[in-house]
């Protein structure tokens, strides 16, 4: 099973650098995004902005935070550093949106995310829900 979400994955990866037609932004490697587990327990969801410069090597070197959910920045901040594109220097904005889809398997870090480009990820998490103890 891991197998075939790596090779998804790369695939995935080609065919965001061909798809775009934008050899200077080709995203090479990245970490699976999380939906942090505390944001999701507290059913917090929305976008997240980041502004990046990429080094002539393809590694992300600067961020900042442009906009977004105290409680998803971090998460998004922890990802796009792990970002490696094909050779190139630039500054780009991408955008995380958080969303939160009851549907889904209860308990996962990342149930599932999909990316348009490499300018913006989508991340879908299961809401988490709280369970007091009652006791007698």
């Amino acid at each position: 099973m891991r197998t075939r979400f790596v090779v998804a994955s790369l695939l995935l990866l080609s065919a965001l650098c061909l798809a775009k037609n934008a050899p200077d932004l080709c995203l090479i490697s990245m970490a699976v995004p999380q939906y942090p587990l505390l944001a999701r327990t507290a059913r917090i969801q929305g976008v997240v902005q980041l502004k990046i410069s990429i080094n002539a090597a393809g590694e992300v070197t600067e961020v900042a935070v442009i906009s977004g959910p105290k409680m998803l920045t971090e998460s998004a901040l922890t990802n796009v550093k792990t970002w490696r594109f094909g050779p190139s220097s630039n500054n780009i904005t991408v955008t995380y949106k958080y969303i939160l889809d009851d549907h889904l398997i209860e308990g996962n870090d990342c149930c599932r995310f999909k990316m348009d480009g490499p300018m913006t990820v989508e991340i879908y998490g299961g809401a988490t829900l709280v369970n007091p103890t009652i006791s007698n």
